[in-house]
């Protein structure tokens, strides 16, 4: 009994630094950040596995930008990151960093990643949030 779990516990780390494409046919890692607010541009930095953070062209109201990154030939890519400063204005500074999910896709277009949403706080709206379309 103790062994399955290990196993598993092992799995699930390694899951946590490295994800893994299932399909033959996908070649990129995809995932795509929206900007849902009506009001804000939004400036952030993005990083794959332990690379160098990369502050990303701002992104106006109702747009989005999407980040691919090649598979290598085991169907695997870093994770990816992104660290957003969550204050809006004159509020505190709350710089926040968030581990996203990619999406497996044989193309690096924004329709085949995963989405992800800034939108305003739900309870302190001086701020913003990051989540997974759907997920709020």
């Amino acid at each position: 009994m103790l062994r399955p779990l290990l196993a598993l516990g092992l799995a699930l780390g390694i899951a946590a630094v490295t994800q893994v494409a299932a399909a033959a046919d996908n070649k990129w890692a995809v995932v795509t950040v929206n900007n849902f607010t009506p009001d804000l541009t939004f400036t952030f930095d993005v990083r794959w596995g332990k690379g160098k953070w990369e502050t990303v062209k701002p992104v106006p109201p109702g747009r989005a930008t999407t980040f691919s990154h090649p598979l290598d030939a085991n169907g695997r890519a870093p994770g990816f990151q992104v660290r957003l400063n969550r204050a809006i204005g004159n509020a505190k500074p709350v710089i926040k960093t968030w581990d996203l999910t990619w999406k497996a896709s044989p193309n690096n277009a924004a329709k085949s990643g995963t989405h992800y949403e800034i939108f305003r706080d739900l309870i302190d709206r001086q701020y913003v949030w990051l989540a997974e379309v759907g997920r709020r």
